[in-house]
């Protein structure tokens, strides 16, 4: 028997566009490199779903960037309460996390970091403040124009299967000590190989010239990704779809991961996506797309030599999908929902950073730590942004001595919404997701505040990006932690449901 969750709800959605002008720029790229904007695919927007039960209103808001920090999440919840007069636990706040877009908020170097750059290397922060403020102010306007359209609805979600979008993007590496891999996205900067570590492949790196016979010097993926598609439509009386919910789990990495694009401007497949199911079905607003945690999860696949990537591609595959699913709603069935909200924050330790990571830092900062360090092309130095992100993690630690992770869970009838910060890996979502007494649950990542990576336990000792030997500012804490997030999210849920 097919899964649904249904539901008689007033609810209203707009969006914003937030495409940045020329020369922003493009944050996914990570390591102080700088991506400024040189054309636009698609543009990039902010859009809400406002949804409202009495005096009990709930607002999901949803923009189109690579992370937003806390105090910009902070910033746009508080222009929403003030606006539509609800309480904190009442607002999300979430990014698709796009590789081919702004940042909200500085996010690569500690906000404590004493950095000494001039207005044309504000970019080394992770993002620009013109841009961040410009994209708070269209998220606080979309939630405004989306409460002003709140109408009867009804509602149903269903959920579908689809493999082959997503791969987990761990994968155990199988080289022998003495060889070597000429990659640039091996994440092992200083630190020497060896037969069990992990690899993240990439289109560039993996073709017919340069492997003949398939990148043979990996092992296999390190775990299991999220392959369900789910879809929930609004609709009149009429059957008329006005929007819609839609989630998948994938990094949005399709145009960072071409060359041709890597400098445009792409809200990659979840803006694709929404805009082509508003092209196919005709609907008033632009759909939300809730990317779930993909923290260890890619589009690419790492064993298909010579893959091209496109956004508009993957997007036709998931509407295909999305549009069997919008034709098999039954609004026959609707009862009026109940809304309700949960946000709490558990305290959750940091990783251990070892003495000689910190002397090593030092080291390379040098005495004057606000001062960069460029290589002979005038790019930012990798040790040095590594050492200053590491260094950054300590300053963290002083501030705040005990993390305060955010974990948010909203209740739209039979439907369950969980926020998560950070990036965390598609284990802990499976998990979530079976154990959530929701008939069905969309999990949301890069929600209400930036953490970094939030591995699996025993993924932390075998590195990689996501669980850097270096210790760095967006892999920090402690081994445990995502263990912690998933049992917290599973209780409130059972609290609300």
């Amino acid at each position: 028997m097919a899964l649904t969750a249904s539901g008689k709800v007033n609810a209203g959605f707009a969006s914003v566009d937030i495409t940045p002008k020329i020369g922003t720029h493009l944050a996914g790229s990570g390591a102080g490199v700088h991506r400024p904007a040189q054309s636009v695919l698609d543009p990039l927007h902010a859009k809400a779903a406002v949804f409202r039960d009495g005096d009990t209103k709930l607002v999901v808001v949803e923009l189109d960037v690579t992370i937003i920090n806390s105090e910009y999440a902070d910033k746009i919840s508080e222009g929403i309460m003030k606006a539509l007069d609800i309480p904190r636990e009442c607002v999300m706040v979430m990014g698709t996390q796009t590789h081919s877009a702004p940042g909200v908020g500085y996010f690569c170097v500690d906000e404590d970091y004493p950095l000494d750059v001039p207005a044309e290397r504000e970019y080394i922060w992770g993002s620009e403040k013109a841009f961040s403020d410009m994209a708070a102010e269209g998220a606080i306007k979309a939630a405004i124009e989306a409460e002003k359209k709140v109408r009867p609805l009804y509602m149903q979600t269903r959920r579908a299967m689809k493999r082959g979008l997503a791969f987990n993007r761990r994968i155990i590496c199988r080289i022998d000590e003495e060889e070597t891999i000429d990659t640039a996205v091996s994440y092992k900067v200083g630190i020497d190989w060896k037969k069990g570590d992990i690899i993240m492949p990439f289109p560039m790196d993996n073709t017919t010239l340069n492997n003949p016979l398939g990148p043979d010097y990996l092992s296999h993926e390190e775990g299991p990704i999220d392959n369900e598609i789910l879809a929930t439509c609004f609709a009149d009386e009429n059957m008329k779809i006005e929007s819609m919910i839609l989630h998948f789990t994938c990094h949005p990495v399709n145009g960072y991961c071409n060359p041709e694009t890597y400098n445009a401007v792409s809200a990659d497949w979840p803006g694709c996506w929404a805009k082509e199911m508003k092209e196919r079905l005709g609907l008033n607003e632009l759909p939300l797309t809730i990317n779930g945690c993909c923290g260890n999860t890619n589009p690419i696949d790492p064993y298909e030599p010579d893959q091209v990537m496109d956004a508009e591609v993957m997007a036709d595959k998931l509407a295909d999908v999305s549009m069997k699913m919008a034709h098999m709603m039954d609004y026959s069935k609707c009862r009026d929902v109940k809304l309700s909200a949960k946000l709490e924050w558990i305290p959750i330790n940091y990783r251990d950073m070892p003495q000689w990571r910190i002397d090593q830092c030092k080291e390379i900062l040098g005495d004057d730590i606000s001062k960069p360090k460029y290589a002979e092309d005038g790019s930012l130095d990798v040790d040095w942004f590594y050492a200053a992100s590491s260094y950054g993690v300590t300053l963290q630690m002083k501030r705040e001595p005990v993390f305060m992770y955010p974990v948010q869970v909203f209740r739209i009838g039979e439907l369950a919404i969980v926020g998560l910060a950070g990036e965390p890996f598609s284990e802990g979502q499976l998990k979530l997701k079976l154990e959530s007494p929701a008939p069905l649950t969309i999990v949301g990542h890069m929600a209400n505040k930036y953490v970094g990576y939030i591995p699996v336990k025993e993924g932390c000792s075998r590195g990689g990006l996501e669980a850097h030997p270096l210790h760095t500012y967006w892999n920090k804490l402690e081994p445990d932690a995502l263990d912690k997030i998933v049992d917290k999210a599973v209780g409130m849920l059972k609290d609300i449901f």
